[in-house]
């Protein structure tokens, strides 16, 4: 009799235990799930001019931006790039489109434009160097200096190697006088872009 009481006791404990191992289980996933949501918040968008891109770039690297401009320049091989200008200074940013783009369109040029995406950063060094100097030698269609390309057309230069060794020296030059052991490029990789409506002379948006 009393073998039968402790064996109803032990029962009762056992299914005690699964049912707090239960509930905590479940409270362990639900803790789970909150911290998956806090993860997956968006990161946040940082606002960026032509004016003052390269100086906060580097900062920015891999990090999403939004920046507003005009469009000076879409590249005609394939739409693959474009180049943004700020009207009050000689500055300008490459932007790229990601894969879900693919390209830019050429009617872009003299447009204003809303474009978010995430800045990129090009590392030349003496090795990037050497490769894009063994290209042109080699007489490769699209040598790594098209990465730095920022408005002129490939063709333009009556001869391209002689124009493409200029700016590799020119880079090694400037490499060296950096002190440091590589020069950063930066750009924007382009997810999504809209063309901002014209203004009329008297200010008013077209309709």
């Amino acid at each position: 009799m009393k073998k039968l009481s402790y064996l109803i006791i032990a029962i009762a404990l056992l299914g005690v235990s699964c049912n707090n191992s239960q509930e905590k289980t479940k409270e362990n996933n639900a803790a789970a799930e909150e911290q998956s949501v806090i993860k997956a918040t968006p990161e946040e968008v940082t606002e960026v001019t032509v004016a003052d891109f390269s100086e906060k770039a580097g900062s920015l690297v891999g990090k999403p931006v939004k920046i507003k401009a005009i469009v000076d320049h879409v590249c005609k091989h394939g739409g693959q790039k474009m180049v943004l200008v700020d009207q009050n200074t000689e500055k300008r940013v490459k932007v790229v489109p990601d894969e879900k783009i693919a390209a830019f369109k050429p009617e872009l040029e003299g447009q204003d434009v809303v474009v978010t995406g995430v800045v990129d950063e090009l590392k030349v060094d003496e090795d990037y160097l050497m490769d894009w100097e063994n290209e042109v030698k080699e007489g490769e269609k699209e040598p790594k200096g098209e990465a730095m390309h920022e408005g002129k057309e490939a063709g333009e230069e009556k001869d391209e190697a002689e124009n493409a060794m200029k700016q590799i020296n020119a880079l090694r030059k400037k490499l060296k006088e950096s002190g440091k052991d590589h020069l950063s490029y930066y750009s924007i990789i382009c997810s999504e872009y809209e063309v901002l409506p014209e203004e009329n002379e008297g200010g008013d948006t077209e309709k």
